[in-house]
């Protein structure tokens, strides 16, 4: 991809959209002039035009008309409710009346809003109103929900077989940042996840084996994402269904490989070769956590105890490095940025041993400090040493 534009596409730029189809039909036709037997597993959506014209190279794929019903915000969440999962209230509405809109006008004792794209991804298109009611496209329609205070955001990965549950890894509690009225996707902790209640990781694991179900019955196979909400009482509410391998996988890939378990793109590739799983359902404990900020400038520099690592991210290309059980990776800079905010900046992606946050007294998840740091500076991380993340 970014030897194809020089730069990392954006995909939730809509922009992007034909350059990424072209360099995944080019992608796939030139690797498999190599090697006549490759087959190919795509992360999120299947793309149609190589599904249509190689369906033999995908068989570890679903099809893009599942991954769009499944994707769909609304839909989804549709499908959840008539199958008995509590789901948060919503109601589609034009984006041009939603600046004006009082919350508990829509939602009984709702004092903000959140009104979100029926697609999108990490928060990109999702907005806390009304301080984000000028990031709305009026010509748009948005599913709208109450903002749930004093709740906690979860996400669990499944992976859907033809029969029998579906295999469910620990969850991550989500790091969830608003920024200028959106409310983004910064990263995962495990670890905090482990520190709920047994009630509530439960609670979340029977969520999730009954959205397994009903993404069985659709036909569904292979690896999910779905985002719940954990309210005051510590119950789970179904937010939504994400088809596709998660950005905290990663993490959890790394865990799993060190326990010697099987990994999440195993566990996907299984369900399209057996009909129920041969894993075992008791997946270890994991503890790591990662954190993904945008940083700003030439070179984005580590200091650490073991000292001083640049990256230069003008080539556009990853590096990585592990002092002290830490491990970060820099991708180049973005290309069509969504936001203004993302003009000039790069991603990064840092992960941790160990849990990086805590939840409050008021049901809120805290990201450390130091952490939290990240991004915020022109040409360098803020300093951050290991004790500060223990």
């Amino acid at each position: 991809m970014e030897e194809l534009t020089g730069k990392r596409l954006n995909h939730n730029n809509k922009q992007n959209t034909e350059a990424l189809s072209e360099f995944f039909v080019c992608s796939i036709e030139q690797v498999a002039a190599l090697h006549p037997k490759a087959r190919f597993v795509f992360y999120g959506r299947p793309e149609p035009a190589a599904f249509s014209a190689m369906p033999h190279r995908l068989p570890y794929n679903i099809s893009p008309a599942l991954f769009d019903t499944c994707n769909d915000k609304e839909r989804f969440r549709r499908i959840v409710r008539e199958n008995g999962l509590s789901t948060l209230p919503d109601k589609i509405l034009p984006g041009d009346a939603l600046p004006m809109m009082v919350a508990s006008a829509c939602f009984s004792g709702a004092r903000q809003l959140v009104a979100q794209d029926r697609v999108g991804f990490g928060g990109h298109q999702t907005f806390l109103l009304p301080r984000g009611a000028h990031q709305l496209d009026p010509q748009a329609h948005y599913l709208v929900s109450p903002f749930l205070e004093q709740s906690v955001p979860v996400n669990i990965h499944i992976s859907v077989f033809a029969k029998g549950d579906a295999l469910v890894f620990p969850g991550s509690v989500q790091l969830v940042e608003e920024v200028d009225g959106r409310l983004l996707y910064m990263g995962g902790d495990y670890g905090l996840y482990q520190g709920l209640t047994a009630a509530e990781r439960e609670g979340c694991r029977q969520m999730a084996l009954r959205c397994g179900a009903i993404l069985q019955n659709l036909g569904y196979r292979g690896v999910a994402g779905i985002d719940l909400l954990l309210n005051a009482g510590g119950d789970p509410i179904f937010l939504e269904l994400n088809p596709r391998f998660q950005s905290s996988t990663a993490a959890l890939n790394h865990a799993l490989a060190r326990s010697g378990r099987p990994m999440v793109l195993d566990a996907h590739l299984e369900a399209f070769r057996t009909d129920r799983c041969q894993f075992s359902s008791d997946v270890p404990p994991v503890n790591e956590s990662f954190f993904a900020p945008l940083l700003f400038g030439d070179e984005a520099v580590l200091d650490l105890p073991d000292g001083d690592m640049s990256y230069d991210v003008d080539d556009a290309r990853s590096s990585a490095f592990s002092p002290c059980g830490m491990a970060a990776h820099v991708f180049g800079p973005t290309a069509y940025p969504l936001t203004e905010r993302e003009s000039g900046s790069t991603l990064a992606r840092i992960h941790f041993p160990d849990s990086i946050a805590a939840i409050d007294t008021g049901r809120r998840v805290r990201v450390q400090p130091a952490i939290q740091g990240f991004g915020r500076h022109k040409t360098e991380f803020a300093n951050l040493r290991r004790d500060q993340v223990s």
